[in-house]
């Protein structure tokens, strides 16, 4: 969709079957994408693959594609509490073959943009190092009544100017998706996990 684009490059990984359908009879794999940063760091992805849009059987998991898709979230319950997971959901791959694509892509390339309204007014704090950032979702709207809800990390300036903005306001957002690792307390114990979410490079206001 128009409102939610993506182009990583990586490699896909660990792809099984997810979900088997028979009207009409296709599967939904399920695995990740991994794309390397600048810094070195590998993010690992969650992904979603339809075998309808891509021959899933004929991929080469040792090859590096450009993937093409939308970011996704879903609803899903684990220890009795709701969680919302991030993915992507590829629509396409192309083998990634050097010298052969765009001077705009390379080994890094990790473009998400999305356009959507705040989910409520961003949550804005400056660091112990004086670092500052924002995080907020943001809903963006999918075929068939369906919704995505994003979360997006803003660092710096940007952190500071869109903390000024208010719920339901629409914007279009350019960045990354990546992984962070996290711990939190739980009463005397610590829980480690993996979030997802967008690192903003850029937004704009849409103007209605």
């Amino acid at each position: 969709m128009q409102n939610n684009n993506l182009t990583i490059i990586g490699t896909l990984n660990n792809i099984t079957a997810y979900r088997e359908f028979d009207t009409p009879k296709h599967t939904l794999y399920k695995g990740t994408v991994s794309t390397t940063r600048l810094s070195g760091k590998v993010d690992e992805i969650p992904c979603l693959i339809d075998d309808i849009r891509v021959p899933v059987e004929a991929l080469d998991l040792t090859a590096t594609y450009i993937v093409d898709g939308e970011l996704r979230t879903r609803l899903e319950v684990s220890d009795d509490k709701r969680h919302n997971r991030v993915y992507v959901h590829i629509t396409a791959v192309t083998p990634y073959l050097r010298g052969l694509v765009p001077d705009t892509l390379n080994v890094t390339t990790n473009k998400v943009c999305i356009t959507g309204r705040l989910c409520s007014t961003p949550d804005y704090c400056e660091k112990s190092n004086g670092r500052r950032v924002s995080t907020v979702i943001v809903r963006v709207e999918g075929r068939q009544d369906r919704h995505y809800y994003i979360p997006c990390v803003l660092w710096g300036e940007n952190a500071v100017s869109i903390s000024k903005l208010h719920k339901y306001d629409q914007v279009t957002i350019r960045g990354r998706i990546q992984q962070r690792d996290y711990v939190k307390a739980d009463g005397d114990k610590f829980q480690h996990g993996i979030a997802y979410e967008l690192s903003v490079q850029e937004y704009k206001v849409v103007c209605e």
